[in-house]
Protein backbone atom coordinates (compact mmCIF):
# COMPACT_ATOMS: atom_id res chain seq x y z
CA UNK A 1 0.00 0.00 0.00
CA UNK A 2 2.73 2.00 1.06
CA UNK A 3 4.23 1.58 -2.62
CA UNK A 4 1.50 2.64 -4.38
CA UNK A 5 0.88 6.21 -2.12
CA UNK A 6 4.42 6.66 -3.08
CA UNK A 7 4.77 6.49 -6.97
CA UNK A 8 1.27 7.94 -6.91
CA UNK A 9 3.34 11.14 -5.47
CA UNK A 10 6.29 10.51 -6.49
CA UNK A 11 5.01 10.30 -10.34
CA UNK A 12 2.17 12.36 -10.62
CA UNK A 13 2.86 15.33 -8.34
CA UNK A 14 6.30 15.51 -8.81
CA UNK A 15 7.04 14.50 -12.12
CA UNK A 16 10.24 11.54 -11.05
CA UNK A 17 10.42 8.91 -13.69
CA UNK A 18 9.25 5.87 -12.83
CA UNK A 19 12.25 3.63 -13.48
CA UNK A 20 13.49 6.43 -10.63
CA UNK A 21 10.80 5.88 -8.37
CA UNK A 22 11.15 2.05 -8.17
CA UNK A 23 14.53 2.13 -7.65
CA UNK A 24 14.07 4.52 -4.56
CA UNK A 25 11.06 2.33 -3.58
CA UNK A 26 13.17 -0.98 -3.46
CA UNK A 27 15.12 1.18 -0.46
CA UNK A 28 12.31 2.67 1.26
CA UNK A 29 11.87 -0.62 3.37
CA UNK A 30 15.38 0.68 4.78
CA UNK A 31 13.98 3.60 6.49
CA UNK A 32 13.70 3.01 10.14
CA UNK A 33 9.90 3.92 10.62
CA UNK A 34 10.21 3.57 14.00
CA UNK A 35 12.38 6.53 14.17
CA UNK A 36 10.97 9.47 11.80
CA UNK A 37 13.53 11.93 10.33
CA UNK A 38 16.06 9.07 9.82
CA UNK A 39 17.18 6.80 7.02
CA UNK A 40 19.19 3.80 7.73
CA UNK A 41 21.57 2.30 5.41
CA UNK A 42 22.26 -1.32 6.84
CA UNK A 43 25.85 -1.43 5.31
CA UNK A 44 26.82 1.90 6.28
CA UNK A 45 28.71 0.76 9.53
CA UNK A 46 30.77 -1.22 7.72
CA UNK A 47 34.42 -0.30 7.44
CA UNK A 48 34.84 -0.63 3.54
CA UNK A 49 31.56 0.86 3.15
CA UNK A 50 32.55 3.39 -0.31
CA UNK A 51 29.90 5.87 1.09
CA UNK A 52 27.52 6.26 4.25
CA UNK A 53 23.92 7.98 4.27
CA UNK A 54 23.15 11.30 5.26
CA UNK A 55 20.72 11.56 8.39
CA UNK A 56 17.60 13.17 6.52
CA UNK A 57 15.43 15.75 9.06
CA UNK A 58 12.05 15.99 8.09
CA UNK A 59 11.06 19.26 8.41
CA UNK A 60 11.67 19.88 11.93
CA UNK A 61 12.43 22.89 13.35
CA UNK A 62 15.81 23.79 14.23
CA UNK A 63 17.31 22.48 18.01
CA UNK A 64 17.52 25.58 19.69
CA UNK A 65 20.75 27.32 21.28
CA UNK A 66 21.68 27.01 24.68
CA UNK A 67 21.02 29.90 26.46
CA UNK A 68 24.27 32.45 26.35
CA UNK A 69 25.89 32.80 29.77
CA UNK A 70 27.16 36.31 29.34
CA UNK A 71 29.71 35.53 32.73
CA UNK A 72 31.51 32.86 30.46
CA UNK A 73 35.00 34.36 29.36
CA UNK A 74 34.70 32.47 26.11
CA UNK A 75 31.22 33.97 25.29
CA UNK A 76 32.66 37.17 24.49
CA UNK A 77 35.47 35.64 21.68
CA UNK A 78 34.39 37.04 18.29
CA UNK A 79 34.30 34.17 16.00
CA UNK A 80 34.07 35.85 12.65
CA UNK A 81 36.55 34.17 10.14
CA UNK A 82 40.12 34.74 10.53
CA UNK A 83 39.31 37.05 13.62
CA UNK A 84 38.94 35.38 17.33
CA UNK A 85 39.40 38.97 19.41
CA UNK A 86 37.87 38.74 22.59
CA UNK A 87 36.14 41.47 24.52
CA UNK A 88 34.68 41.98 28.18
CA UNK A 89 31.12 42.09 27.56
CA UNK A 90 28.80 41.20 24.71
CA UNK A 91 28.26 44.99 24.27
CA UNK A 92 32.02 45.02 22.84
CA UNK A 93 31.56 42.48 21.09
CA UNK A 94 28.36 43.35 19.34
CA UNK A 95 29.85 46.98 18.97
CA UNK A 96 33.15 45.13 17.41
CA UNK A 97 31.47 42.66 14.99
CA UNK A 98 28.93 45.97 13.56
CA UNK A 99 31.74 48.45 13.18
CA UNK A 100 34.63 46.11 11.91
CA UNK A 101 33.14 43.40 10.19
CA UNK A 102 29.43 44.21 9.13
CA UNK A 103 29.81 47.69 8.29
CA UNK A 104 27.36 50.27 6.76
CA UNK A 105 25.80 51.85 3.92
CA UNK A 106 25.92 48.20 1.79
CA UNK A 107 22.93 46.79 -0.60
CA UNK A 108 24.47 43.59 0.36
CA UNK A 109 25.42 41.89 3.71
CA UNK A 110 27.33 38.87 4.51
CA UNK A 111 28.20 36.30 7.45
CA UNK A 112 31.22 35.23 8.28
CA UNK A 113 31.15 33.57 11.11
CA UNK A 114 32.77 30.69 11.44
CA UNK A 115 30.51 27.33 10.30
CA UNK A 116 27.63 29.57 9.03
CA UNK A 117 26.15 29.67 5.15
CA UNK A 118 24.53 33.25 5.13
CA UNK A 119 26.81 34.34 2.88
CA UNK A 120 26.31 34.81 -1.30
CA UNK A 121 23.06 34.55 -2.50
CA UNK A 122 22.00 33.40 1.15
CA UNK A 123 22.87 36.91 2.17
CA UNK A 124 21.18 39.55 3.78
CA UNK A 125 19.25 42.70 2.40
CA UNK A 126 19.81 45.13 4.83
CA UNK A 127 22.34 45.92 8.15
CA UNK A 128 19.08 45.43 10.64
CA UNK A 129 18.49 41.51 9.25
CA UNK A 130 21.97 40.46 9.76
CA UNK A 131 22.17 42.34 13.17
CA UNK A 132 19.27 40.31 14.00
CA UNK A 133 20.83 37.25 12.58
CA UNK A 134 24.43 37.49 14.38
CA UNK A 135 22.29 37.62 17.92
CA UNK A 136 21.99 34.27 17.06
CA UNK A 137 25.97 33.45 16.99
CA UNK A 138 26.96 35.74 19.82
CA UNK A 139 23.65 35.06 21.99
CA UNK A 140 23.34 38.58 22.39
CA UNK A 141 19.76 39.37 24.25
CA UNK A 142 19.82 42.82 25.31
CA UNK A 143 16.28 43.65 26.88
CA UNK A 144 15.65 42.29 29.67
CA UNK A 145 12.17 41.62 31.49
CA UNK A 146 11.90 43.57 34.06
CA UNK A 147 9.11 41.20 36.09
CA UNK A 148 10.67 37.57 35.22
CA UNK A 149 14.01 38.84 33.80
CA UNK A 150 13.66 36.85 30.69
CA UNK A 151 15.65 38.30 28.26
CA UNK A 152 15.46 39.57 24.59
CA UNK A 153 17.45 40.43 21.40
CA UNK A 154 14.72 42.96 20.35
CA UNK A 155 12.92 45.68 21.84
CA UNK A 156 9.48 44.92 19.84
CA UNK A 157 9.66 41.03 21.26
CA UNK A 158 10.14 42.13 25.00
CA UNK A 159 7.41 44.44 24.35
CA UNK A 160 4.91 41.47 23.00
CA UNK A 161 6.22 39.63 26.09
CA UNK A 162 5.19 42.09 28.47
CA UNK A 163 1.71 41.64 27.30
CA UNK A 164 1.49 38.06 29.17
CA UNK A 165 2.12 39.95 32.22
CA UNK A 166 -0.01 42.90 31.89
CA UNK A 167 -2.49 40.66 29.83
CA UNK A 168 -2.71 43.60 27.50
CA UNK A 169 -4.66 42.51 24.38
CA UNK A 170 -4.57 45.34 21.53
CA UNK A 171 -5.17 44.23 18.57
CA UNK A 172 -9.14 43.64 17.88
CA UNK A 173 -10.71 41.70 15.56
CA UNK A 174 -12.80 43.75 13.23
CA UNK A 175 -14.95 40.84 12.02
CA UNK A 176 -18.86 41.42 12.36
CA UNK A 177 -19.77 40.12 15.60
CA UNK A 178 -16.48 38.86 16.46
CA UNK A 179 -14.42 41.25 18.74
CA UNK A 180 -12.04 38.66 19.70
CA UNK A 181 -8.75 40.78 21.23
CA UNK A 182 -5.14 39.09 20.74
CA UNK A 183 -1.40 40.14 22.44
CA UNK A 184 0.48 40.27 18.88
CA UNK A 185 -0.93 41.03 15.39
CA UNK A 186 0.24 37.28 14.27
CA UNK A 187 -2.30 35.96 16.37
CA UNK A 188 -4.78 38.16 14.99
CA UNK A 189 -3.56 37.14 11.72
CA UNK A 190 -4.06 33.74 12.21
CA UNK A 191 -7.21 33.91 14.12
CA UNK A 192 -8.90 36.21 11.07
CA UNK A 193 -8.35 32.77 8.55
CA UNK A 194 -11.04 31.39 10.84
CA UNK A 195 -13.83 34.26 9.08
CA UNK A 196 -11.89 34.45 5.99
CA UNK A 197 -10.85 30.82 4.79
CA UNK A 198 -7.82 31.72 4.29
CA UNK A 199 -5.36 28.83 3.69
CA UNK A 200 -1.90 30.04 2.55
CA UNK A 201 -0.04 27.02 3.57
CA UNK A 202 -0.23 24.41 0.79
CA UNK A 203 0.87 20.68 0.61
CA UNK A 204 3.63 19.47 -1.91
CA UNK A 205 2.21 16.29 -1.95
CA UNK A 206 -1.77 16.66 -1.83
CA UNK A 207 -4.69 19.35 -2.13
CA UNK A 208 -5.03 20.08 1.25
CA UNK A 209 -4.24 23.17 2.80
CA UNK A 210 -3.69 24.99 6.35
CA UNK A 211 -4.18 28.26 7.91
CA UNK A 212 -1.16 27.78 9.91
CA UNK A 213 2.70 26.62 9.03
CA UNK A 214 2.64 24.46 12.20
CA UNK A 215 -0.96 22.47 10.74
CA UNK A 216 1.17 21.95 7.39
CA UNK A 217 4.00 20.73 9.06
CA UNK A 218 2.30 18.05 11.09
CA UNK A 219 0.69 16.85 8.14
CA UNK A 220 3.18 16.38 5.87
CA UNK A 221 5.46 14.69 8.54
CA UNK A 222 2.11 12.44 9.46
CA UNK A 223 2.20 8.87 8.11
CA UNK A 224 0.12 10.07 5.04
CA UNK A 225 3.12 11.52 3.57
CA UNK A 226 6.20 10.45 5.80
CA UNK A 227 7.19 7.80 3.12
CA UNK A 228 7.36 10.60 0.23
CA UNK A 229 9.02 13.08 1.79
CA UNK A 230 12.07 10.76 2.58
CA UNK A 231 12.52 9.18 -0.84
CA UNK A 232 11.96 13.28 -2.03
CA UNK A 233 14.81 14.45 0.15
CA UNK A 234 16.85 11.39 -1.05
CA UNK A 235 16.25 12.59 -4.94
CA UNK A 236 17.67 16.03 -3.79
CA UNK A 237 20.60 14.79 -1.74
CA UNK A 238 21.66 13.17 -5.54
Amino acid sequence: MLGVLATHLLHDHLGLPTRSISNDLSSLAEVNFAQPGKYYEPHADEANSSRTSPSLTLSCPPTPAPEHDCSAPQAHVCGWTGCGQGFPSCDDLTAHINAVHVGSGKAHYDCRWEGCTRHGDNGFASKQKICRHLQSHTGHRPFQCKTCNQNFSEAATLAQHMRRHTQEKPYICDFPGCGKSFAITGALTIHKRTHNGHKPFKCTYCERAFAESSNLSKHVTSDTHWGATVLLQRTRLR
